[in-house]
């Protein structure tokens, strides 16, 4: 008996080995070809113990930085809320401004040093889940036309990336999020048939990556990082 449990448990655990390898695979977490060739640095919003970290890094995602993190400063008459949920880099002094939940209220402050100083309240409250429908860089542009991705390059339109006939903004569509300044690389990401994505995520021992960046040239895809409001510096 005790035999044939074991033989069960290691079918089992072959078939799970298995499913882990395919998911592997077909989601291309090994190929980083992309990634490596990225240059410049990006700033960058990231789940770090739950709440929403500024942070920055190469392109390449080496050299990770916390620039700003709110946790502990966020507590609301109706509990806690430590995210930063969007920022602002001011492009001739490079001032970093951030919005988050401070004494009870939406409120900008700035950053120096990893500590922000109030500014004042944000009467816009929450804009970091702004869809970003076209981004342009160096004479290219890239485009989101009901889900699916066009860039036009040399005057010509074309279709990168297809949603098909299943659009749906909430459950089946790929989003932007960055362009690289010379315009060759596409971060963006693929929430195609997200329901599965999420149920995947909870089989594998690590999380599911949704984000990618093509190369614009040879349209090659490499795997990136779940990281949003991606600004690409240089």
């Amino acid at each position: 008996m005790k035999k044939k449990i074991i033989i069960v448990l290691l079918i089992l655990l072959g078939i799970y080995g298995l499913f882990l390898i395919g998911v592997k695979v077909h989601y291309g977490f090994e190929n980083k070809s992309v990634m490596n060739r990225l240059e410049g640095e990006i700033h960058y919003l990231e789940r770090v113990d739950g709440n929403l970290v500024l942070m920055k890094s190469n392109a390449n995602l080496t050299n990770k930085e916390v620039l700003y993190n709110h946790a502990g400063l966020g507590e609301t008459n109706s509990g806690q809320n430590h995210n930063v949920i969007d920022y602002e880099i001011q492009p001739e002094t490079n001032e970093i401004t951030v919005i988050a939940m401070y004494d009870n209220e939406w409120s900008r402050l700035k950053v120096e040093q990893g500590v922000g100083t109030y500014y004042g309240p944000e009467e816009y409250g929450d804009t970091s889940y702004d869809e970003i429908t076209k981004l342009s860089q160096n004479n290219v542009t890239v485009e989101l036309i009901n889900g699916s991705i066009y860039l036009t390059k040399n005057n010509e339109k074309t279709c990168i990336k297809d949603i098909g006939n299943n659009y749906d903004q909430n459950y089946n569509s790929y989003y932007l999020s960055a362009l690289s300044p010379d315009g060759r690389y596409l971060i963006y990401t693929d929430m195609r048939n997200s329901l599965i994505i999420s149920f995947l995520d909870a089989l594998v021992p690590w999380n599911i990556t949704y984000t990618y960046v093509m190369d614009l040239e040879t349209n090659e895809v490499s795997p990136y990082r779940n990281i949003s409001d991606i600004t690409w510096m240089y």
